[in-house]
């Protein structure tokens, strides 16, 4: 049953994504015609906010001048789908105009134009506009049921009445300008291979020759890699987070502004009242009376104001160490691979150096889902389990909105669990449930129902705030996009351009969108960066052990036996999948070229730390099965040199 339930909540998402691509009005996902191709006008590609405080949008008139022998007897069919409004000429009389925005551009709309037809020269021009990307087209002119002219290159287009250019195919997958200046892998390694090679010559050093030493102290190897880690974040902390410019940061500047209103007006500001204080006000408000009562001088400003960050980050790693002792309580050796993988990774570090809501999001979110696997590892749920995730919800939704995936998903296996357990007991349910949901209204249900009061939706954004319209580069999606990987492997650096899978991995293994800024030619300064390239073709093992790991958390997930082991394992998979569910989703309403970017996976360390975890374990047991006891310990120096690797390329 769990199986079938599983597989069907699996197929509907997939059928509900497709769904969205091909019909919802507000996704611009393009699909390839068999007659016609999407055009637009061109552009260079960059990373700035477009529309954004400008009432006028854009018109584009596509143009296409063709003959005719004779005026049309029969009808003569013009078909346009246009992203996201458009006027009809046709040898310049008007012949159709769409509403504006076009709820049904996607069906597109036709129009017999066989009166405004003559023999000789015609013209279409079609004029397009879309205030939440590029104007896109796609038109077929059909007589007498044969198509004799459809959207090509052939078509030219004029920007606001501007020179006309050649039309171009829409494409999602073009590099930033500024990728060629980014580190590349293959010259960083040329000049790095020696330390590379060092570091996994000392990797073999400590796997066969500290191999006894490790045997002895096997139950405290955990608390020997917390010590580990939190010497090197401290450390890191002192030499390079704290003098980092506070500005440094994806939207830095506006989660300063929110700060300071925060400080100056003694109030949460409305949504619409900034860039990012749409946000919940838990992590800006630490700031400010951190900032209030140890920003003294301009330094101790600074300090408190990159503590926040820094204490979640570090807190993740304790997250880390707790729920893989919780789901690995005899295998002490992979909860310190759980703790060195997110002490080391590089999302993990770099996140925690910025000034953002993300880290503290993440910690909270992470102490949550601990909690609940906690409570699900239990013979029952109990009122107070059920009433201390709820307490972790309820401060997650108040430092993000996201945090919504976990409040749902979190709810649903705490029901389940009792229901499974104790049977249908609708007292019991109803109980568990209130505790469970009041702890959430309490802490956070004034913010959502401001907004709820404010713009009709609990969840308000600035990209849905009125007054707020603003889009940037694409703007739409192609298939292209999602099946693509590899520029990353090239030129890591805003290889996000080119690919959902890009995006992702620059930004998991190393810092892909160099901080927000706009151009790959001035990255921070703060980073190794020859290091930083080196560890992406690195990433590539760990990779793979990663998504061993995976697989094999989803068998135990799916294992035979039914016991609250299994239901734990379920929840974490359930959680990752619907995070990675709504990831998608996101990019498909927002097509951005920040919006698919690994900080916003930061609350699921923990679960792919013990992922990887797991993942180690089955190479170092296949190797060992195969090639004997000194392959798996050499194995295990690779894994060693990697993370030594990551480490240096944040620390160095």
């Amino acid at each position: 049953m769990q199986r079938l339930g599983a597989l069907a909540v699996v197929v509907g998402a997939l059928v509900a994504l497709g769904h969205r691509c091909a019909c919802a009005p507000d996704v611009a996902f393009l699909f390839a015609g068999s007659d016609a191709v999407w055009i637009t006008d061109t552009r260079p590609v960059d990373a700035v906010v477009q529309q954004y405080k400008q009432a006028h949008v854009p018109v584009a008139t596509f143009t296409r001048r063709f003959d005719l022998r004779g005026k049309p007897a029969a009808a003569a069919v013009l078909h346009v789908e246009a992203a996201r409004a458009h006027r009809v000429r046709v040898n310049g009389a008007l012949v159709s105009t769409s509403a504006d925005p076009d709820p049904a551009w996607r069906a597109g709309i036709d129009a017999d134009i066989a009166s405004q037809l003559r023999a000789g020269e015609n013209e279409i021009a079609i004029e397009v506009w879309n205030p939440r990307g590029p104007p896109l087209l796609r038109a077929r002119f059909e007589l007498g049921g044969k198509t004799i002219l459809a959207t090509d290159a052939a078509w030219s287009v004029s920007r606001d009445g501007a020179a006309a250019t050649a039309a171009v195919v829409p494409d999602d997958t073009r590099p930033h300008p500024s990728a060629a200046a980014s580190p590349r892998p293959g010259r960083a390694w040329r000049a790095q291979w020696p330390i590379v090679l060092g570091l996994f010559a000392a990797g073999v050093v400590i796997a066969f020759g500290a191999a006894p030493w490790f045997a002895r102290l096997h139950a405290r190897l955990p608390a020997i890699a917390m010590a580990l880690v939190h010497v090197g974040w401290c450390a890191l902390f002192a030499a390079k987070f704290e003098s980092l410019p506070v500005t440094t940061g994806f939207d830095a500047r506006n989660h300063l502004a929110y700060v300071e209103l925060l400080r100056r007006e003694q109030r949460v500001p409305r949504p619409d009242e900034g860039w990012s204080t749409y946000h919940p006000p838990l992590y800006y408000a630490a700031v400010a009376g951190l900032q209030e009562l140890f920003g003294a001088t301009s330094r101790a400003e600074r300090i408190a104001t990159k503590v926040p960050s820094f204490a979640a980050g570090l807190g993740t790693v304790w997250v880390s160490f707790g729920l893989a002792r919780a789901l690995l309580p005899m295998r002490p050796e992979l909860v310190a691979v759980a703790v060195l993988f997110a002490g080391v990774l590089p999302l993990n570090v770099y996140a925690s150096a910025y000034v953002s809501n993300e880290p503290l999001h993440a910690f909270l979110f992470g102490v949550s889902l601990l909690l609940c696997v906690r409570a699900l590892l239990r013979a029952r749920v109990r009122l107070r389990d059920a009433a201390l995730v709820g307490c972790g919800v309820g401060l997650a939704l108040l430092a993000k909105v996201t945090a919504l995936l976990l409040a749902t998903v979190a709810g649903f296996f705490l029901l389940v669990r009792n229901t499974v357990v104790e049977g249908v007991r609708p007292t019991r349910i109803a109980g568990l449930a209130a505790a469970y949901v009041a702890p959430i209204a309490v802490l956070c249900g004034w913010f959502y129902a401001r907004s709820m009061q404010l713009y009709g939706t609990p969840i308000a954004g600035n990209w849905n705030l009125p007054g707020m319209l603003w889009w940037s580069q694409p703007g739409f999606h192609t298939p292209a996009y999602y099946l693509g990987f590899g520029e990353s492997l090239r030129r890591p650096v805003f290889s996000g351009f080119h690919s959902f899978a890009d995006a992702i991995y620059s930004s998991f293994w190393g810092d892909g969108w160099i901080a927000g800024r706009a151009s790959a030619a001035f990255p921070t300064e703060i980073w190794n960066w020859e290091l930083v390239a080196i560890g992406y073709w690195l990433a590539l093992p760990a990779t793979v052990v990663l998504g061993w790991g995976l697989a094999r958390s989803v068998r135990l997930a799916f294992a035979p036996e039914e016991g609250a082991r299994r239901a734990a394992w379920s929840f974490l998979l359930a959680l990752e999948a619907v995070v990675a569910f709504a990831m998608i989703a996101l990019t498909l309403d927002l097509p951005y070229f920040g919006q698919a970017k690994a900080p916003y996976l930061l609350g699921l360390v923990a679960p792919l730390a013990v992922a990887f975890a797991l993942g180690v374990d089955a190479c170092d047991r296949a190797l060992e099965k195969r090639c004997g006891e000194s392959a798996a310990r050499v194995g295990r120096a690779l894994w060693l040199a990697i993370g030594a690797v990551f480490w240096l390329s944040m620390a160095a």
